[in-house]
């Protein structure tokens, strides 16, 4: 089915090329680039990944999107709305979106429900876009200012990294503890939420595991004049092949240096 409408790419040549032949050679190299799940994982159900440019943090998308599997028929993205959605479909994999915004609570777990499913059905992954920490005066989150001992961008990768866990976990109790703690600048806390529900309707047998592949900053802040915004890879994977599957129960946070 043809899309009813195709929104021109509004960023084309300013966050990434607007050469067709020159931005397939960029996503490709992206996903060369991009780092491996461990030995004997299982396979992806869903993925954690950025909607920044390429220039930004080209080498976590691809650490993310380059375990999207070969064989795979449908994509469920869970996001932010920051612009309009279209309608229409690809010939492969089809596109499904879900634009989440401030829902919390019961409207998480209705959603979750709805999804759950999915995360064993064959062929059909679920992709959450979203970054992690806007740090600055222009985000209004300056968290970490008041420590002396560390860099502000050593506060930031600190603050990303204990959410980390916290979705590592696969618990939503923990990542809303740690949200209400932190206050971290998530923008896709809620999709995040949704996908650690999702995972504790269906019951991911022992051995599924939430990986981080890959953590990024756009730059490194030093005081409160500066900003970043913070980028994580993370692919969920279910149950390892019998042979790994004693051997792995979860992975704590490991990261590319900033």
């Amino acid at each position: 089915m043809a899309a009813r409408r195709v929104r021109a790419a509004a960023h084309a040549g300013l966050w990434y090329t607007a050469n067709p032949a020159a931005l397939a050679a960029m996503v490709d190299e992206c996903l060369s680039a991009g780092a491996s799940l461990p030995a004997g994982a299982g396979p992806p159900v869903a993925l954690v990944g950025p909607h920044a440019g390429f220039s930004y943090c080209g080498t976590v998308l691809g650490s993310t999107y380059k375990h999207l599997p070969a064989d795979c028929k449908r994509v469920v993205i869970m996001g932010r709305r920051t612009t309009s959605v279209a309608a229409g479909m690809a010939s492969a994999p089809s596109v499904v979106p879900i634009v989440i915004g401030g829902a919390t609570g019961k409207h998480h777990r209705d959603i979750a429900r709805a999804i759950a499913p999915l995360l064993r059905t064959p062929g059909t992954v679920l992709a959450v876009s979203t970054d992690f920490c806007h740090w600055g005066r222009r985000f209004e989150f300056t968290h970490g200012l008041e420590d002396r001992t560390k860099a502000v961008h050593e506060s930031i990768r600190s603050l990303d990294m204990a959410g980390m866990s916290a979705l590592s976990s696969l618990r939503p109790d923990a990542f809303a503890e740690y949200m209400a703690k932190t206050g971290n600048t998530i923008c896709g806390r809620h999709p995040l939420s949704v996908m650690l529900q999702a995972v504790a309707a269906e019951a991911l047998p022992s051995g599924g595991a939430l990986h981080w592949l890959a953590y990024d900053q756009s730059g490194k802040a030093l005081g409160k004049d500066d900003s970043s915004v913070s980028y994580a890879a993370g692919v969920l994977t279910g149950p390892a092949p019998a042979a790994a599957a004693a051997a792995g129960r979860g992975t704590e946070p490991t990261a590319a240096s900033p």
